[in-house]
């Protein structure tokens, strides 16, 4: 996406999130805004990207995921796995991507609550997570973000899995979890796996979706506060203010990702819908449970999943956000 394209993208959504203007420090215009964070974007030592994101659903969301033919046939990869790790064991239903994917579990996993997501940022440089930590800890303080290795079970044998970067004010909230991971190299490599290579396994180019361009999620008042300092701090752009931001991803094959943040409300709490970018356009309604997923918005190869009713304002900026890809 060039300059011109992310200038107009930021107007339209800026404007139908009901933004448009208010700069994440400044009163810049979106124009300003965009360039200057293009430049910040592009000198910025460690690019981060969208991972993956998850959420606690109703578990007739998650069933209906798991059982929908059209979804397992024609629009993506559908896998429930059985994580084994050292230090836990758990069961997800899995939405695979080319570079991304969906993580959902039913209502009472880990004894959380509905409405609690987690979002998983992404780095592919060698020592990404290292400095991911270094700005967090400049940010929220020396003791408030820290490193560790994950490792998963495979034949009875523990692998290291990723490095993960971790903020702690996440690890008190009650509704949001925030990390950012950066795989381990294969055998006889240094550089670290990239998302790419993570997913090939799983990925099918055939089926309709191809990659998360945006999430929109529901969070309490000092969760959008951290979220958003987090974002900022990791050199991603932001736009808006405490109440309701847009944060931008590095330019991630060809595309920069979009986390839209709104207040929450009741029943409208964690992750609210998402954005997918398809192989191809196809006009198709498949209710999943309380969610429901729409694809071929407005004749383009753009999907929308809300696992909440959306507002006339999810629906505009999700609109807005897939017309200026």
């Amino acid at each position: 996406m060039n300059a011109k394209s992310i200038t107009l993208m930021l107007s339209v959504l800026l404007a139908a999130c009901g933004i448009e203007g208010q700069g994440a420090d400044t009163e810049l215009s979106p124009e300003d805004q965009a360039a200057q964070s293009s430049e910040a974007l592009t000198s910025n030592a460690v690019p981060v990207y969208f991972n993956h994101t998850y959420g606690i659903l109703p578990e007739p969301a998650v069933t209906a995921m798991q059982n929908s033919a059209w979804l397992k046939n024609n629009f993506i990869d559908v896998e429930v796995r059985t994580t084994v790790r050292p230090d836990m064991t758990y069961t997800g239903t899995y939405l695979n991507m080319r570079e991304t994917y969906l993580e959902f579990f039913p209502e009472g996993t880990f004894g959380y609550p509905l409405g609690v997501s987690g979002i998983a940022l992404g780095d592919e440089v060698t020592g990404g997570v290292d400095k991911l930590v270094s700005k967090w800890q400049a940010e929220f303080g020396a003791s408030e973000a820290s490193l560790d290795t994950v490792s998963r079970t495979i034949n009875g044998v523990d692998v290291p899995w990723f490095r993960t970067a971790d903020v702690h004010w996440s690890w008190v909230s009650d509704y949001t979890a925030f990390w950012a991971m950066e795989y381990f190299p294969n055998a006889g490599q240094t550089a670290p796996r990239t998302r790419h290579e993570e997913r090939a396994a799983r990925y099918a180019p055939g089926k309709l979706a191809q990659n998360v361009v945006a999430a929109i999620y529901g969070l309490p008042k000092s969760d959008r506060q951290n979220v958003r300092r987090t974002f900022k701090s990791a050199g991603m752009p932001v736009f808006g203010n405490d109440d309701h931001f847009v944060a931008l991803t590095a330019v991630d094959h060809g595309t920069r990702r979009a986390y839209d943040v709104v207040p929450d409300a009741d029943g409208r709490r964690g992750l609210l819908g998402l954005v997918i970018r398809m192989n191809r356009v196809e006009r198709h309604s498949e209710q999943l449970g309380p969610a429901r997923l729409e694809t071929g918005i407005g004749g383009l190869p753009y999907a929308v999943l809300w696992f909440v009713a959306p507002t006339a304002a999810d629906t505009a900026a999700a609109r807005s956000l897939a017309q200026q890809q």
